[in-house]
């Protein structure tokens, strides 16, 4: 893992009997759950919540890359490495200890742990909970949880990638009209006059879109360069100024379809764009406030991890186990 990704809570199989076995005897109620946690979103942090009030101490188990890979998501999956997804929920507070397994399930680590609650998510029927024979048979408890509505990690990857390929679709549309300079202008649109229908003396945007129904409306926000919403006469001149009847750049001694001729007098107008006066201020760079040196984030005490699991950044080891009172 990479080092500065390190955290206490982060520890590899070969130290759970020792970490967990003071509290097994103290009487502690280990929970587990397992999975691969790829982008991290509500309906996560609610079923890890959850499963935390079934015991006295969350173990999760998280698939290594190689696992996620196998697991038949998707070729780019995962698309957080192993050492990102575990220091993200290392700082969940629901979550007590995390530990990496690199098979296909979790099974060979819920028998090292020996959990009394077993907890998955409803997607999952409990008899087909990976290790829920070995926990029922050793008195323990599986539990299928609902999941909250809404929300999953392939489900916000499709979203990502199509909104991504839209942007790219308009963005392509736009250009393809600035750089070509075709249906940028037709000579029955040629006036200002023609295209203000209600003769107020400025362009809005259905107007605008009425005289160039081929170009998205990102060209309006282009060419509206003080940004009020409309384009004023003196706007559309300098538009038109570059154009002929065709859409073609004029004046350039050129024929249409060169290089030179491709020059949209939009490009003119990006020259001596303002930028908006609404622009959101400037991020503050006052240092950001964090949170005193030492301070646990539970209120239940864990053991001290060893000095082969702690930060390589000095994060401060996990507390000694209380003694259980009578």
């Amino acid at each position: 893992m990479n080092d500065a990704l390190n955290h206490p809570k982060i520890l590899s199989r070969d130290h759970l009997p020792a970490i967990l076995e003071p509290y097994r005897t103290a009487g502690k109620r280990l929970v587990f759950t397992n999975g691969c946690f790829d982008i991290l979103h509500p309906g996560h942090v609610d079923l890890l919540a959850r499963a935390r009030t079934l015991g006295d101490l969350l173990i999760l188990g998280l698939n290594s890359d190689a696992s996620v890979r196998r697991q038949g998501k998707g070729a780019e999956r995962p698309f957080n490495a192993l050492a990102a997804r575990a220091f993200v929920l290392a700082h969940l507070e629901a979550v007590d200890i995390i530990t990496p397994f690199d098979e296909d399930t979790p099974l060979e680590l819920i028998k090292i742990v020996r959990p009394q609650v077993l907890v998955k998510g409803g997607d999952w029927a409990p008899e087909a909970i990976v290790g829920a024979d070995d926990v029922l048979a050793s008195g323990g408890e599986v539990h299928s949880l609902p999941l909250l509505g809404g929300y999953s990690t392939t489900g916000l990857a499709r979203r990502i990638r199509g909104g991504a390929a839209l942007c790219c679709a308009l963005a392509l549309t736009l250009l393809i009209g600035l750089g070509s300079g075709q249906a940028l202008a037709s000579p029955a649109q040629d006036s200002f006059t023609a295209a203000d229908t209600d003769a107020n003396g400025r362009l809005s945007r259905p107007e605008f879109s009425a005289a160039f129904p081929t170009l998205k409306k990102e060209a309006f926000d282009l060419l509206d360069a003080n940004h009020d919403g409309a384009l004023s006469r003196a706007e559309w001149e300098a538009f038109r100024a570059g154009h002929g009847a065709s859409g073609n750049r004029t004046g350039t001694g050129t024929r249409p379809g060169n290089d030179a001729s491709k020059q949209s007098g939009l490009h003119e107008i990006l020259k001596n764009r303002r930028p908006p006066e609404s622009a959101e201020p400037a991020l503050s760079s006052s240092p950001a406030t964090t949170a005193p040196a030492g301070n646990s984030p539970r209120d239940l005490p864990l053991l001290e991890a060893p000095k082969a699991a702690s930060s390589a950044s000095g994060a401060s080891p996990i507390p000694l186990l209380e003694p259980p009172r009578p």
